[in-house]
């Protein structure tokens, strides 16, 4: 009976083990929309060809990962179990932002030109 007990105790806590880090990553979710860019600079200080601000595409994250797009072009990355946002595109540049408590992002997107962004959860 005893090593019954032992065998579900120790059952329990690697089921709770193991629900704790996937819990976190899905607990961003979503689908952020509004999403918009304000100029801040650009390459070389010169921000000739960068409109000084510009309407992002929806972010979408499931399961640790993000997707969007900048340009047109695809951008992909990974949400952190803190929030951390991180996605690059081969076409454009890197964009790096933190998910608040309150499903707001911002961050920075850094290309050609340089924009602090931001998205709010749908």
């Amino acid at each position: 009976m005893r090593a019954l007990f032992c065998i579900c105790l120790a059952v329990s806590a690697i089921t709770i083990a193991a629900a704790g880090p996937a819990s976190a990553q899905t607990a961003y979710d979503g689908t952020y929309v509004g999403g918009s860019g304000t100029l801040t600079g650009s390459m070389g200080g010169r921000a000739t060809g960068c409109p000084p601000t510009t309407a992002l595409a929806p972010l979408v994250i499931s399961g640790g990962r993000a997707q969007s797009q900048w340009s047109k072009q695809p951008m992909e990355g990974t949400v952190s179990a803190q929030g951390l946002v991180i996605m690059h595109s081969a076409a454009t540049g890197k964009l790096t932002a933190q998910i608040d408590g309150q499903g707001g992002v911002t961050g920075s997107y850094s290309g050609g030109c340089y924009y602090n962004v931001t998205w709010h959860k749908r």
